[in-house]
């Protein structure tokens, strides 16, 4: 699946930079003001 070697090559480089970050499983939503809620992220 070419969405999950993004993902997996995004998490590569996010690595080498030793950048902090956090991965939020949750199911696909679609709609950006619902995932923002999950993720816990502002609206804008």
């Amino acid at each position: 699946m070419e969405t999950q070697n993004t993902c997996q090559k995004l998490i590569a480089l996010l690595d080498q930079a030793n950048a902090r970050y956090r991965i939020v499983e949750h199911a696909p939503e679609g709609r950006t003001e619902l995932v923002s809620q999950m993720r816990g992220n502002l609206l804008s």
